[in-house]
């Protein structure tokens, strides 16, 4: 059974391996350590009896929140566990009475843009050569939330 909940001090190391694991320009273990400790942020962490498998991440504004990760162990992607990281976090933003979330995707990965238009995201449009290592397109998207 896959258990999703706020990230604790005693997760950060393994949210930021997960970090470095799968994206070229991973967040770091400082960054998660001040995501644990500052009301500014929300980040949820997916586990399968002990194993940490997953990471998802808001940074909150009064009314609108920016989705800054999702991050899934790749022998457990395509089991619906960013699904269900993606849906607590748009029910956090919701009880936190946020009105828009937004976010930003590679325009190449076509497994995450699928992910957020399930759940509900559209696109708004594209920031060019946003990313690095490969350089390419983001895909700028949000959700409202009211």
């Amino acid at each position: 059974m896959i258990e999703v909940g706020c990230l604790q001090v005693e997760d950060v190391p393994m949210a930021a391996a997960l970090e470095k694991e799968c994206f070229a320009a991973p967040w770091s273990e400082k960054f998660f350590m001040d995501a644990v400790s500052k009301e500014c942020y929300l980040f949820l962490s997916a586990k399968k009896e002990d194993e940490y498998i997953g990471t998802a991440g808001l940074i909150l504004g009064p009314a609108e929140a920016d989705v800054t990760c999702v991050a899934v162990k790749p022998s457990y992607r395509g089991k619906g566990i960013a699904l269900k990281l993606m849906e607590s976090l748009i029910e956090a933003a919701k009880e936190r009475k946020l009105e828009k979330l937004f976010l930003e995707v590679r325009e190449g990965n076509a497994p995450a843009r699928r992910l957020y238009e399930k759940v509900g995201f559209v696109e708004d449009g594209i920031r060019k050569n946003y990313y690095t290592s490969p350089v390419e397109h983001a895909v700028l998207m949000h959700k409202e939330l009211l």
